[in-house]
């Protein structure tokens, strides 16, 4: 065998692209949401002067320092996405590594959607205490 790198099959180069926009859709909307909801859920939860659990204590933090410093949240998620492709096509490009470049995928979008559910499950759990709270 030689050394040379064959190029990448038209249908790797298309799975690829697929992946990436997905989890590219995946990691902009974990964003946005961390951006957009936490600074209302820190006002609204300061209103009535609950005190936090360090779950939601801590994904409040990290989405007040993504606010800050937005230009960061992107390079990251270009670091990310492109290291994600990388290791697809790295493994898709060979015959016999393809069914880990599959489970690769599926493990990273899995992760991709426990990030924000759990994000989410860490905001509204004060939310919860504080309706029983109120109800009685």
């Amino acid at each position: 065998m030689s050394d040379e790198r064959e190029p990448v099959p038209v249908r790797i180069g298309i799975a690829a692209a697929v992946v990436a926009a997905g989890h590219f859709a995946l990691l902009l909307g974990t964003a946005a949401m961390l951006m957009r909801a936490a600074p209302a859920t820190k006002r609204y939860y300061d209103d009535f002067g609950v005190k936090l659990p360090y779950a939601t204590e801590m994904v409040l933090r990290v989405a007040m320092v993504m606010e800050d410093y937005s230009w960061a949240v992107a390079l990251a998620g270009v670091v990310v996405l492109a290291a994600d492709v990388g290791v697809f096509v790295l493994l898709a490009s060979r015959r016999r590594s393809r069914p880990l470049a599959w489970a690769w995928v599926v493990l990273v979008t899995l992760g991709l959607f426990a990030v924000p559910g759990l994000s989410w499950f860490a905001l509204n759990l004060p939310h919860v205490k504080l309706l029983e709270g109120l109800a009685k």
